[in-house]
């Protein structure tokens, strides 16, 4: 006796499947690297994509068991603010699921830049007690525009031979 087995299989079946996508540092400065951790409910999915406007291009990379990282680094130009990072997880040829997630990008820090000189005048050169008088700031080693805080400690004067030193 001779037995039959018979199986349908449908055309254009979806596989279920989800995915997530982490960034680590989750806020970063522009030029900055991130990881990119990827995970998919599918261990037999093959390969991933992650784009965001972030990073330049697309960057593919292939899966372990549905799961993969890799490093990218971001523009050297990117202005802050919050960018999506976006994966594609796919099996075969198919993209089988997709991710979002939210890097962000921080103002880089300022750091202040030493001033080599600096040159003070007064006018008028003498005021009494309780006047007003402008005070003019030359400096060397800052560009034009950037603002320049003088802070002064408070110190004794002594009076040596009539003049304060």
């Amino acid at each position: 006796m001779e037995t039959q087995l018979k199986r349908t299989i449908e055309v254009g079946q979806t596989i279920p499947s989800t995915a997530s996508v982490t960034v680590t540092p989750g806020t970063v400065h522009a030029g900055d690297k991130v990881g990119v951790r990827v995970r998919s409910s599918e261990p037999r999915a093959t390969d991933a994509r992650v784009t965001s406007p972030a990073f330049s291009g697309k960057h593919a990379f292939t899966l372990a068991k549905g799961q993969g990282e890799i490093t990218a680094a971001t523009s050297n130009d990117l202005k802050p603010g919050q960018y999506p990072v976006t994966v594609e997880i796919i099996l075969g040829e198919r993209v089988i699921a997709t991710a979002q997630t939210t890097l962000t990008v921080a103002a880089k820090p300022v750091t202040p830049t030493p001033i080599v000189s600096v040159d003070l005048q007064l006018t008028p050169g003498k005021v009494r007690v309780g006047g007003s008088y402008l005070a003019g700031v030359h400096t060397d080693n800052v560009k034009p525009g950037t603002p320049v805080v003088i802070t002064t400690r408070r110190q004794e004067a002594h009076r040596r031979g009539g003049r304060l030193r």
